[in-house]
């Protein structure tokens, strides 16, 4: 067998290690734009969403998750409310996004019966209610009109607080605009 030849050369592989300050620029940049753009944190500030959001609880809301696709009946949302919101429901701050969940999609027909949600005229299963939950139109509102059936408009969504008896929403001020969506609460403490 013949010898193999000696080595007398050996070829290295140059890696590009970045430097330390490029390490910690990254190290801060990446989270910052984490936050800045993907997800969000927020204080539950009224009972409205009690009792699956205590009041100063934390939300974490995902700023991306209606990019690319529509949102759910039954998610928790984060909204920049209507300007009649802030009216109706006596909010100091306007600029103060509001948290809901989202009842009654596009095309939905909404009606309250017999403390109950109806979508399409079938009745809502809302298991994340407590059972002795009651769903009641306030008053006779003009905008939503719902002491009769309500279609929710294209574009549009009908929300809710799941503390019913307090919660100023939908029922009151009518929908929201796709474009009001802020995020989903994807977490909340």
């Amino acid at each position: 067998m013949p010898a193999k030849p000696p080595l007398t050369h050996i070829r290295h592989r140059r890696v590009h290690i970045p430097s330390p300050p490029l390490y910690i620029v990254l190290l801060v940049l990446i989270p910052l734009l984490f936050f800045l753009f993907v997800v969000r944190t927020y204080t539950v500030p009224t009972g409205s969403m009690t009792p699956t959001l205590p009041v100063g609880g934390w939300v974490v809301v995902d700023q991306l998750a209606y990019q690319f696709t529509s949102p759910h009946r039954g998610d928790i949302i984060i909204f920049t409310p209507p300007a009649a919101a802030h009216y109706t429901c006596a909010r100091t701050a306007p600029s103060e996004p509001f948290v809901k969940r989202i009842v009654g999609l596009p095309g939905d027909l909404i009606s309250l019966r017999a403390g109950h949600v109806y979508i399409d005229n079938r009745r809502l299963a809302e298991p994340y209610l407590p059972s002795t939950t009651r769903t009641t139109p306030q008053y006779t509102d003009p905008v939503t009109g719902l002491t009769h059936s309500y279609r929710v408009p294209s574009g549009r969504y009908f929300v809710m607080g799941d503390n019913r008896s307090i919660s100023c929403d939908s029922r009151y001020w009518g929908t929201i605009p796709t474009s009001a969506i802020e995020g989903r609460v994807d977490f909340h403490s």
